[in-house]
């Protein structure tokens, strides 16, 4: 598990890696605290290539990487988004040896997010 001084420099989104997706999974990475900056996904196509959650973690840290983040912590949320955990971006480690905690939750009422889509 990343240590807690460094600095968070990207954001991980997993899916899939179920039976349903014959195990298969998929990330989105964004640098920095993308999600809030609306750029959650500009890393990663969006496809089941990944032949495991593991895998698709170090993929999304190698590519952070490759984007030019060189060291740093990376927020990791699970498929469904309801547990994350800081990983260090150059060792990750392994997908279930990870100390998960719950992630924040957001409630946004339909109206809110109808405002926030509706041109001014």
């Amino acid at each position: 598990m990343a240590r807690r001084t460094n600095k968070v420099v990207g954001e991980i989104c997993l899916y899939g890696g179920n039976e349903a997706t014959g195990r298969k999974a998929g990330w989105l990475a964004g640098i920095g605290v993308s999600a809030m900056a609306g750029r959650l996904g500009s890393l990663g196509n969006g496809e089941l290539t990944s032949h495991g959650l593991t895998e698709a973690v170090w993929a999304a840290c190698e590519a952070l990487r490759d984007a030019g983040v060189r060291k740093g912590t990376a927020w990791v949320y699970a498929p469904g988004g309801q547990r994350r955990v800081a990983v260090d971006i150059s060792h990750p480690g392994y997908y279930g040896q990870l100390a998960w905690e719950s992630a924040p939750m957001y409630v946004l009422s339909a109206e809110a997010i109808m405002a926030a889509a509706t041109p001014e």
